[in-house]
C-alpha cells in the first residue's frame, strides 16, 4: 500500500462519525429494557377486565416485536434451513413465528398477582447481554426466567434467547429439530409445527373467550 493511499484511506477513517461504528449492548440497558417489557408484559397479563383471547392478542404484538424471532428460527433450524428449498423456508418462517409465539405467550397471559423483578445482568460473547429475572408467585417458588439480548443493526435491543429455569431456548429445539429433520425429513417439521399451532389455537383461544 502506498503513502498516498495509505493518507488517503486514514482521512476517510477519520471523517466517519463516531455513532457509525456499532456499540455493544450496555448491561443497564439491557436491564431497563427488559424491565420496562416485563411489567408492560404482566400489565397486560394481569388486566381481568380483558378477555383471556385479548390479552393474548396483546402479547403476541409484544413478543414479535421484542424477540428476535426470524433470526431464532434460522438458528434452531442450522444447516437444515440453508439445505431447505426455498418454498420450504417460506412456510417454514411463517409457521415457526407463530409456534414460538404462541407457545410463549400462552404461558404469560395466565399469570395474574405476580410480579417481576429484574435480578443482575452480565456481558456475553458477541456483545450480547444476559439479563436475569424472576417471576415472584404468591404461595409457590419464583420462575427464574433470564433472557439473551443483542444490539440490532437500527440500534434497538432485542431478546435473542429465553432461558427458563436454566433451559435455553435455543438449545433445546435446535437438538429437537435436528432430530425430527434427521429422522423424519423437512417436511414432517413443518406439518408437525402446523399441528402444534392447531393445538395451541383449539386450547387456548376458545371462541367465547
Amino acid at each position: 500500500m502506498n503513502r498516498l493511499w495509505r493518507s488517503t484511506l486514514v482521512i476517510a477513517m477519520l471523517a466517519i462519525p463516531v455513532s457509525a461504528f456499532s456499540e455493544d449492548l450496555s448491561t443497564e440497558k439491557a436491564k431497563a429494557k427488559v424491565e420496562q417489557v416485563g411489567q408492560e408484559v404482566l400489565k397486560i397479563a394481569s388486566n381481568e377486565s380483558r378477555s383471556l383471547k385479548a390479552r393474548r392478542t396483546e402479547l403476541e404484538k409484544v413478543f414479535m416485536r421484542e424477540v428476535d424471532v426470524a433470526w431464532i428460527g434460522r438458528f434452531v433450524l442450522g444447516r437444515q434451513y440453508r439445505a431447505s428449498t426455498p418454498e420450504q423456508q417460506k412456510r417454514y418462517e411463517k409457521l415457526y413465528a407463530q409456534f414460538l409465539v404462541k407457545h410463549y405467550t400462552s404461558k404469560f397471559s395466565e399469570y395474574a398477582g405476580e410480579s417481576f423483578q429484574v435480578l443482575s445482568s452480565e456481558p456475553m460473547d458477541g456483545g450480547d447481554v444476559m439479563v436475569h429475572t424472576q417471576i415472584v408467585r404468591q404461595g409457590q417458588p419464583p420462575i427464574i426466567a433470564n433472557y439473551r439480548l443483542r444490539k440490532g443493526d437500527g440500534g434497538e435491543a432485542r431478546v435473542n434467547d429465553i432461558v427458563i429455569e436454566g433451559v435455553s431456548l435455543l438449545t433445546t429445539q435446535r437438538a429437537e429439530f435436528a432430530s425430527v429433520v434427521s429422522r423424519q425429513g423437512m417436511d414432517y417439521l413443518l406439518d408437525s409445527l402446523e399441528k402444534k399451532i392447531q393445538e395451541f389455537d383449539t386450547a387456548h383461544n376458545p371462541a367465547d373467550q
